[in-house]
């Protein structure tokens, strides 16, 4: 077990940075935002709601209160476009997909995708993610007892095998070599440049991005490769996939090859880091609190009476879900986003300038002091029917809100809950000796290391048998 774990009470507290005293100066402030943006937050930025500071940057706006986050988001959210910086962190290695596009070629690629990620659509791929969690599973059970695996290694391999499988039925072109590559993009190109702390032109060539060049170069040929592979079997696959969809969609500006490529490396992204990364999370957590994890294989037993996920099951996995929840409230793939201020706005009574870089950080404002009880300890119980409904809306936002929210979020959550439920069915998962976790931020937040943990069978029942 990781020695940053602490206990307070009953509950764990999990590892994460010790708010600072006071607020880096701004040159501080740009060292510590090369290194990681959440560890250069001070206790103002949990304590109070808006925080305003002076940076290298420009002026920045850490925004918390949920009335301002709606106001951003939702309310005036055209006045708040994607800061210039973090979109050219995602579009160096991603391209224009979803993630990075803005404007009318964001609206077209919106409008193509969202009809594929309707509550409909997610539970229809139901079966084909336990199938495939179920392969994973039974492969971990040929181990034996005690074997021991990298844990952030294995569950990025099942997450990549699950989006294959639900959207790219084709086929995902070399995808042994996706996870590797989107890791070193995200390591290399993740990092602020002296550059941008004096706001040079973007055409100057950042050397985080000449660094990253090989892993963008090997993101692009994956790309491509999946698009052609589609293109040789379409229409003879038998279940169709994101790009048949994409195919028939009729609308008067079609994709270029470019962006088509660019919505499939995004995709390969964004549908394998927040599940994977909240996994790994998962199971740690749960290694620290044997009361929740009690819960949990109560509940997965009881459900899941054969150690297979039963379809339909979504709706009777309150604690697992509760834990997946609680899981991405501590730890959220995209713990940082920024905004930029095109026109004079008042943000809860605050005059904000045209420039105003406004930060709105999940991680932050999942652990506001004003927010939540005691936010930096694991309790799923926030989660559970009856503590979940009293949330405030803005104060939960790991998958984003307003009209950029993540269209994939339902599909995520989805395998999520089917992952972890059909994993700890099955196996107990111990930290090996010498493990070590922490949350490190680049582009996204992702746990450190490979995570060696040992697997240990659970005995499985017989039906309508209610012992362990």
């Amino acid at each position: 077990m990781a020695d940053h774990a602490k206990y307070a009470g009953r509950r764990p507290r999990p590892p994460a940075p010790t708010p600072r005293a006071r607020i880096p100066g701004p040159i501080a402030f740009f060292r510590v935002l090369r290194r990681s943006a959440i560890e250069g937050l001070a206790l103002d930025h949990y304590e109070k709601p808006i925080v305003f500071t002076r940076t290298v940057l420009g002026p920045v706006l850490v925004v918390c209160s949920p009335t301002a986050l709606r106001h951003v988001l939702v309310t005036n959210a055209a006045n708040y476009p994607r800061e210039t910086l973090q979109r050219r962190m995602i579009s160096d290695g991603l391209g224009f997909g979803l993630l990075a596009a803005e404007g009318e070629q964001w609206r077209n690629q919106r409008k193509v995708l969202a009809p594929h990620f309707t509550p409909e659509r997610i539970a229809g791929l139901e079966k084909v993610t336990a199938k495939v969690v179920g392969r994973f599973v039974e492969r971990w059970d040929s181990l034996g007892d005690d074997a021991t695996v990298r844990l952030n290694d294995e569950v990025c391999d099942l997450a990549i095998d699950v989006l294959e499988a639900a959207l790219f039925p084709d086929g995902l072109s070399g995808k042994a070599a996706i996870m590797p590559a989107l890791k070193s993009y995200f390591r290399k190109a993740g990092r602020l440049s002296a550059l941008d702390a004096f706001a040079l032109p973007e055409r100057i060539p950042r050397i985080p991005a000449f660094l990253a060049r090989r892993s963008v170069a090997t993101l692009r040929r994956l790309g491509e490769g999946t698009v052609d592979a589609w293109r040789k079997h379409a229409g003879r696959t038998a279940r169709a996939g994101i790009l048949d969809g994409m195919a028939a969609e009729g609308r008067a500006k079609p994709f270029t090859p470019i962006e088509t490529r660019d919505i499939v490396t995004t995709f390969m992204a964004a549908g394998t880091e927040t599940s994977a990364g909240a996994m790994c999370w998962a199971f740690y957590l749960l290694s620290l609190d044997p009361e929740w994890r009690t819960r949990l294989e109560d509940e997965v037993d009881r459900e899941m009476p054969d150690g297979i996920y039963v379809e339909g099951s979504l709706m009777r996995l309150p604690v697992t879900r509760a834990v997946v929840e609680e899981t991405l409230r501590l730890y959220p793939t995209v713990a940082v986003t920024a905004r930029k201020a095109i026109a004079a706005d008042t943000i809860d009574g605050r005059a904000v300038t045209p420039g105003t870089i406004i930060v709105i950080s999940p991680w932050l404002i999942h652990r506001h002091r004003k927010l939540w009880a005691e936010p930096d300890l694991f309790d799923p119980g926030r989660f559970m029917p009856g503590a979940r409904e009293k949330i405030d809306r803005f104060a939960f936002l790991p998958f984003g809100a307003g009209p950029r929210i993540c269209v994939g979020q339902g599909f995520a959550m989805q395998e999520m809950i089917i992952a972890v439920a059909s994993i700890a069915r099955r196996f107990l998962i111990e930290p090996a000796p010498g493990f070590d976790i922490w949350p490190e931020l680049t582009v996204t937040l992702q746990p450190s290391g490979d995570l060696p943990v040992v697997l240990r069978r659970r005995a499985r029942m017989a039906p309508g048998d209610g012992s362990n």
